[in-house]
């Protein structure tokens, strides 16, 4: 997943460490980019599978892929009014 580090964002990764634990090595990073449309986003690895979120930290504006949760490796998008919309 692209952060756009290089264009002054920043990020924070808290993983799970736990000899043995089942889900030792999972994470959540968060991270603010320099991207014009989503310049915030979240995401989570674990056992079952990964969680992308992106949104826009003016608008609020965003979308979100997660192929456990909604069965496909699509974008799944809200607007300003975070109501559910087409990822255009």
């Amino acid at each position: 997943m692209e952060h756009g580090l290089g264009t002054g964002g920043s990020d924070i990764t808290y993983t799970i460490v736990k000899p043995g634990g089942e889900e030792s090595g999972s994470y959540i990073t968060f991270g603010i980019t320099g991207d014009a449309d989503y310049d915030a986003f979240y995401t989570i690895s674990f056992s079952l599978g990964d969680t992308y979120i992106k949104w826009n930290r003016s608008s609020k504006a965003g979308r979100v892929k997660d192929e456990v949760n909604f069965g496909d490796t699509e974008w799944h998008c809200w607007n300003e009014l975070l109501q559910d919309m087409d990822c255009n």
